[in-house]
Order: structure tokens, then sequence, then C-alpha cells
């Protein structure tokens, strides 16, 4: 059975605003130490949850809604999409305890 075509798109996506995320966290935990650089480093992955959720999430959905396909990718990237906006306001929630 082959894989559904949206659903490896979402599995794209989805790695991608991962990866995205990680690399501004592992940026901000090393480098940035005043409140004016964590503000604008984190607008990125905010605007890339923005725009990468929503066109994930669709992705995977029409990934589900093919007939005769298999659904593994759809439900891979149907989790990294969610995954990213999780791991992003964990993080945020972390470093704004120390942005008071």
């Amino acid at each position: 059975m082959k894989h559904a075509e949206f659903g490896i798109a979402a599995c794209l996506v989805g790695g991608v605003m991962l990866l995205i995320q990680l690399g501004v966290v592992a940026a901000v935990a090393l480098g940035v130490k005043d409140n004016q650089g964590i503000v604008y480093s984190l607008a990125i992955p905010f605007f890339v949850n923005c725009v990468g959720a929503p066109i994930g999430l669709v992705l995977a959905l029409f990934g589900f809604l093919q007939p005769s396909r298999n659904r593994w990718h759809a439900t891979l990237g149907l989790c990294l999409t969610l995954v990213g906006p999780i791991a992003f306001v964990v993080f945020l929630a972390t470093k704004t305890s120390l942005l008071w």
C-alpha cells in the first residue's frame, strides 16, 4: 500500500518546524543573555508556529482522508506538527520566569 503524499508533506512541515525551533532554543540557551534578544529570538518560532502549524494540520488531515493509502506518515506528521507548538509553549513558560 502506498503512503499518503499529504502525510509525507505533513511530516516535512512538522520536521522543519521542529528543527527551526530547536535551533532557536539552542541559540537562546547558548548565547542570548539580555531580555530584548530573547524576545527577538522567540519571535522566529512564534511565526513559524503561526504559519506552519495550520499548514501541517491541514496536510495531515488530507493525508488521513486519502483513500486506500498507508496513514503512518499522516500520523507522524500530525504528531510532529503538534509537538512543535507544545515544545515552544513549554520553553516559553520556563524562559518567561527569567524575564520577570
